[in-house]
């Protein structure tokens, strides 16, 4: 095997790094379900080119071919749901099960229309998106962030669906898909941290959502994370329609005075016995 075929064999395989700081910082956030579906995509990813390149097959070619066009098509649709402004978490979990059902269906029944399912996948979910920020409005995202993960999506989107056929260089052009699309996931992430960060206005239900420490956090910041919370909560029994996250509410001290003791004769209140 020469340096040049070494080359195109692994590339495909090591360019799958670029999605772990996105499943990282998923993780650090608490973002379960979100951390699952990218830790899959490098999982099953990884596995994949590895058969693809190597013959080094846990899992007959097919299956592997399945999960991996599956959790990559599904990790697109995760975050577009994740921008979106579904507030409810059922609701939410709901539209990603119904979204997943069909994509493996597709999957399964149109194989040789993958790229065709992935970008109606992507469409469909970005549609979701933007139908509930026309409902609910815009909301307060890193708009850096956003543009940023938009543009790397749409690139790797693009490289996929126009060149990813062309077996001559198709080495680099799923490495560079791998790139594009596995960067924009972190980006995507990345666009929640900004109402924390500069203290934008929320609703309350939502800032409860957003205000939480990131897992392995220090005690002081659980709590000041409890001190907001607290304040979040006050805010909504006096019927404000929104707050502001910028830092933890003042602490109040309380000076208790000693009580004064009076005499008999110095209490004018007092009756004679």
């Amino acid at each position: 095997m020469t340096v040049s075929t070494a080359i195109q064999s692994a590339l495909p395989v090591i360019s799958n790094l670029a999605i772990l700081p996105a499943v990282f910082w998923a993780a650090r956030r608490a973002l379960v379900f979100e951390s699952f579906v990218l830790l899959n995509v490098f999982l099953w990813s990884s596995i994949y080119h590895v058969c693809d390149s190597y013959s080094l097959c846990l899992l007959p070619f097919r299956t592997l071919w399945l999960w991996d066009h599956f959790f990559a098509a599904y990790s697109i649709i995760v975050l577009a749901i994740y921008a979106s402004s579904i507030q409810s978490r059922h609701l939410r979990l709901l539209v990603l099960l119904g979204l997943g059902e069909l994509l493996l269906t597709g999957l399964i029944w149109h194989r040789h229309s993958s790229n065709h399912i992935f970008i109606l996948f992507g469409l469909a979910a970005a549609l979701i998106a933007l139908a509930t920020w026309l409902f609910h409005g815009l909301p307060h995202y890193d708009w850096i962030d956003f543009g940023a993960g938009v543009l790397l999506g749409s690139s790797g989107l693009l490289i996929f669906a126009l060149l990813n056929s062309n077996h001559s260089i198709y080495w680099v052009t799923h490495s560079a898909w791998h790139l594009a699309i596995m960067l924009s996931a972190y980006f995507f992430l990345e666009i929640r941290s900004f109402r924390r960060s500069l203290g934008i206005l929320l609703r309350p239900q939502e800032a409860l959502l957003e205000n939480k420490p990131r897992i392995g956090a220090a005690l002081e910041e659980v709590i000041t994370h409890q001190q907001q919370n607290a304040s979040i909560y006050e805010q909504i029994r006096a019927g404000h329609q929104r707050i502001y996250l910028a830092r933890p509410p003042p602490r109040q001290e309380v000076t208790i005075l000693p009580e004064k003791k009076t005499s008999s004769l110095q209490d004018p209140f007092r009756l004679p016995a």
